[in-house]
Formats: C-alpha cells, structure tokens, sequence
C-alpha cells in the first residue's frame, strides 16, 4: 500500500512536469457531482463514504466493505422547486408549443426566482470498491443557461469523464479503526469556451422548435477539451459511533487542453487532446466528523458535520464571540435515519440553505431523491432537485 501511494503520487507529479510548460494558464474545479444521497444531507456524508460513492468521496471508503455497481445514473436540475417553477417548465417543455413570449417569459421567471440559474445536469457510472480496491468509471455532465433576463443569458456547458484506480487500508487499533485510502485518476475535460456561448436566447428558441437556426448556432460555437491527470486521498478514523474523517480532492491536477467548433466536433469526430492552454484544476479539502448509531439495527440514524472551508471555521470558531449563523454558512450539515434497513430519510443544512431527501434501499437496487438549496454567493440561494438510481451486488 506504502508502495503504491508513492508511485501513484510520483507519477501525477511527473504529469504536472511534462505539463510544465509556459502556456496560457487558467484554474477551474471538477464537475460537481449533485446525487441525491449526499444532497439530500445538505452535500454532507461523501467524507464518510462507500462503495461506489468513493469515486467522488473520500478515497479511505476502498479499506471498507466491497460492492460492485452495475450501473449508477443521477439526474438534477437547478430550478426553483415550487408550484410557479415546475409549471413554468411545463410550459416550456410543453407537447403543445405555446407562443414564444409565453416561453421568453417562463424563462425569466424560472432565471429572476433562480438567482440567474436554470439548468440540469447528469451522470453515469459503474465499478467495483472496498476490500482495499476501488476501479471505476464514470461520466459527469452540467449545463446551466445564466444571466438575469433570457434575452441577455448565456450558456455553460460542463463535461468530464473519469477513470479511478484507488486502493484503501484498514488499520485496527483495538476500539480504533482507521480507514486510509488514495487513488490516481485520469479524465477527459469539454468545455464550452467563455464568451462564445452568449446568445442564449436565440440557441435554446432553435432548440425548442421556434423559428431560428438552431443548427448553424449551435455548429458555430466552441468547445474546449483535453485529457487530464488528479490525485485525491483520504482518511477516516472510527471510535465507537464516533466518525472523524479528512479528505483531499483534485490534488496536482492539471490538464492542457485546445478548442474545437462543434461541427467539426460531431461531424468529424475531432476531440481536442491538447493545445496551448493548461489549465489547474483546484483542490479542495474536506474536514468533519459524524455519529452513527445501530448500524445493522431496524431503525439506525446517523448524523454529520463537515466543511470545506477549514480556515473560515477555524477564524469564526476562535473569534471568541461565537456567531451560530456564522458558523452555520461554513458547514454543513445532515443526518440520515434508516428505517428497518430499506427506506431512508434524509435532512440537512448546506451553509445553511435546507436540504431534504429520501431513498429505498434494496437488495440489487437502490433509488434516491432530493431537493436542495444551496449558497452560491447571492443574497438568496440557488435551488435544485436531484434523484439517483443504482444496481449493486
């Protein structure tokens, strides 16, 4: 295990040095991951993750126990979950095409309501982890329409595929378990390209069927791609119902990458490797703790705490007066209570913004779903729906 976590983080330190080059330079982050089982505990419970959701979570989850995840598939959207928003979605995805101010004007409310963000996202995946190995992969993509009218919004479009060799080990110190876990992972990144997708309003009109050229826009636009390398690890420790945990994510990631228009894309087929833009995926660093009680009994809650803001916590925690709703916007927070080991309630607070959810868990199967809210930097918060299917063994 010592063995492999050195190569694992010789090699990823040897991609940054080949990448090492003087090109144009920007930073982005990975593409979020919005399932129903951690949105619906406030983003919370991935620092203590699982089986499949270790590919996303924290490494330290391949020491535990092994699953095989036939197939796994989540689904959100970034909406205001009310009554008024999902009829407004049922106007523009109507059968029946209603005239267009009727559809400019859903759009507007659904962008005023949703502090200029309306979109949906997706992904699919499959893979073994636990017993100490984890080998998977995924797909993750995000499309969001931004801006505060429809007639001036724009288009971000987010994709990355994954593929994660990780390998965990469980350390036992009598009533002490400690779960370490790392893996390296290699991604392909496309991306619309800043500022070439801003007429928005024309493009989603063509697509629904009004009368402009969805086609020679959409061939038009250009998209950014190239392959790319991260490292993320993690640990756990476990005392009793007791849970500490601390997770690293997108560590020396890097991935260079050219531009391509979208009609040489489809029709030739032509993916960008690279080019001369390299661009810093930025990490991210995960601390909490969590209490899980009655694990294998018929009614077993559990709860969680954890931030990724480690500084800011640590300044509101030692400011001497402490401000609860301070503290609560650099947290989160959630619990999970499973009832007679199948069905799941979820609740939570993601910097303070409410999250509810909830599951079935069957022998192959397992389907959740969520709604959130969330903070995104604005006076109110962004809210959204998620909800996850899955076959294991």
């Amino acid at each position: 295990m010592r063995r492999f976590m050195i190569l694992a983080l010789l090699a990823t330190v040897s991609a940054g040095t080949l990448f090492a080059v003087p090109f144009q330079t920007t930073s982005t982050t990975s593409v979020a991951w919005k399932d129903a089982r951690s949105m619906g505990t406030g983003g919370t419970s991935l620092l203590f993750s699982t089986g499949y959701d270790s590919f996303f979570g924290n490494p330290a989850g391949f020491a535990g126990p092994g699953s095989l995840t036939l197939g796994d598939a989540s689904l959100w959207g970034y909406l205001p979950t009310t009554p008024e928003g999902f009829n407004n979605l049922k106007t523009i995805l109507s059968d029946v095409q209603p005239p267009q101010p009727e559809t400019e004007t859903a759009f507007n409310v659904l962008l005023s309501k949703n502090i200029g963000q309306v979109g949906f996202g997706g992904s699919i995946g499959l893979g073994w982890a636990g017993k100490g190995f984890g080998l998977g992969a995924n797909i993750v993509s995000d499309a969001k329409l931004m801006g505060t009218s429809f007639s001036g919004s724009s288009i971000v479009v987010q994709n990355q595929v994954n593929a994660i060799l990780g390998f965990g080990l469980p350390i036992s110190l009598g009533f002490i378990k400690i779960d370490l876990g790392v893996d390296a992972r290699a991604f392909y990144r496309l991306d619309s390209v800043a500022g070439n997708w801003t007429d928005a309003h024309d493009l989603v009109l063509g697509a629904l069927g009004y009368p402009y050229d969805f086609g020679a826009l959409l061939d038009s636009k250009y998209m950014s791609g190239g392959l790319g390398y991260a490292l993320d690890a993690g640990a756990t420790l476990k005392f009793g119902p007791l849970m500490v945990g601390f997770m690293a994510r997108d560590l020396l990631g890097k991935l260079q990458t050219g531009d391509v228009n979208v009609y040489d894309l489809v029709q030739n087929s032509n993916l960008p490797m690279d080019g001369n833009h390299l661009v810093v995926i930025e990490p991210t660093y995960t601390a909490g703790i969590g209490l899980k009680f009655n694990e294998n009994g018929l009614i077993a809650p559990s709860i969680y705490a954890e931030t990724d803001d480690i500084p800011g916590l640590v300044s509101a925690l030692s400011s001497g007066l402490v401000d609860t709703e301070t503290v609560l916007a650099s947290i989160k927070v959630g619990g999970e209570l499973r009832l007679l080991k199948i069905f799941l309630l979820r609740g939570g607070l993601n910097d303070n913004c409410l999250s509810i959810g909830a599951g079935i868990d069957l022998l192959l199967i397992r389907a959740d779903i969520a709604m959130y809210s969330e903070d995104i930097g604005a006076l109110d918060p962004r809210s959204g729906f998620s909800v996850r299917a899955a076959i294991k063994l």
